[in-house]
């Protein structure tokens, strides 16, 4: 009893302190970071990403003489993503998944760009929002996947590279590993943990449409035609040669009320753009390459270069849900451009040009709120 008196009198300050110590690991505790899978667990992943870009300095030289290019070098263009993903997973070994019943209830993009001193804004919506599929795990370990709700999609590719598991598991380290202990990772890593991997299945490129009459109006307009497919912003990521590195944080932080170990991790990369064939036909001198170029509709990745990426973030993984529960990242790239084409009179056209861009993306995975039967 004496003792039981003598506890009740310590000062609250002191017994929050000690209660948060015991939340807090010791230094040289191991753990493992490994996600738990089990039968009908359901998690729902939710993502934001939005990358803005714009060209900061653009010049023609055709035959050795400077084009004055105006206004038409185009303003900053911004692209949105939104996607809400659905997991159910029905078998699991040993912790490791077998067999999950995918729904992609949300994918939308959104495009902004400016084109001729307009401002156009484009919205679409991946070929497989409102599907299901299954993905299963064989006797011989190869992977199948089905659809089985909704529909088929036209082009069987965008059923190729799923997987069983969460894409921020790629970023957990092997094993046992001390508060404080860092690790590398590569590109795929990366990729797979941002989501990245998949975006020629989810946002495969489609035509963006030109706007009517365009610049200049008149016979000279484009006419509502369509350009050619708008490039993704992911492509950038995936062109990229990445070197990274994560560490495992020495203290916990809360995301929703959820204590979790927190990975920080950090990556470099410089990615080889390749130029371009050059287009053939097409009425005015240049082609239509060119005006685009010059009017700012081609992506950074269209023409030949370099570019310079960062990227940093913190990935939360849950001590009592045993998986990762939130990722955020930004990232920073400059992309510099040289394109030399010769021209039909023996001539040739020269344009240089950089464009910096940012990226910001959140990710969080939930329990979902499923109706009795899915």
């Amino acid at each position: 009893m004496s003792q039981t008196s003598h506890f009740s009198f310590l000062p609250i300050g002191v017994l929050a302190l000690g209660l948060f110590s015991t939340l807090q690991p010791r230094q040289n505790e191991a753990v493992t970071l490994r996600t738990k899978y089990t039968e009908e667990l359901a998690l729902q992943t939710d993502t934001t990403v939005t990358y803005e870009s714009e060209r900061v300095a653009f010049s023609m030289v055709r035959d050795g003489e400077e084009i004055d290019m105006g206004d038409r070098m185009g303003g900053p263009s911004t692209q949105l993503r939104s996607t809400s993903i659905i997991d159910v997973y029905s078998a699991a070994k040993d912790g490791a998944p077998t067999q999950v019943t995918r729904t992609f209830d949300i994918l939308e993009g959104i495009s902004v760009r400016s084109m001729g001193g307009e401002e156009m804004e484009n919205t679409t919506n991946g070929p497989l929002e409102g599907v299901s599929i299954e993905i299963s795990l064989d006797d011989e370990g190869e992977l199948t996947v089905a659809v089985v709700d909704g529909a088929e999609p036209d082009d069987e590719a965008l059923l190729e590279g799923h997987s069983l598991a969460l894409g921020l598991d790629a970023l957990l380290p092997e094993g046992e590993v001390e508060l404080g202990a860092t690790w590398e990772f590569d590109g795929a890593l990366l990729m797979s943990a941002l989501g990245f991997d998949l975006d020629a299945q989810l946002f495969p490129p489609v035509p963006f449409e030109r706007p009517e009459g365009g610049p200049g109006g008149g016979g000279g307009g484009w006419g509502g035609r369509m350009s050619r497919p708008e490039s993704s912003f992911a492509k950038l990521f995936l062109d990229t040669v990445w070197e990274g590195e994560a560490e495992l944080a020495s203290e916990l932080e809360e995301v929703e009320g959820a204590s979790c170990y927190v990975i920080e991790f950090s990556a470099e990369g410089e990615a080889d753009i390749p130029d371009p064939p050059a287009r053939t036909g097409g009425g005015r001198r240049g082609g239509d390459a060119d005006e685009l170029s010059a009017m700012g509709a081609e992506p950074a990745a269209a023409l030949g270069g370099t570019g310079i990426l960062k990227i940093e973030g913190k990935l939360y993984f849950s001590v009592d849900l045993g998986r990762p529960v939130a990722l955020e990242a930004e990232s920073s790239a400059t992309v510099e451009t040289e394109s030399i084409r010769a021209g039909r009179d023996g001539g040739e056209t020269i344009t240089n040009s950089t464009t910096e861009s940012t990226m910001t993306i959140a990710i969080a995975i939930s329990v979902p709120d499923l109706e009795e039967g899915e």
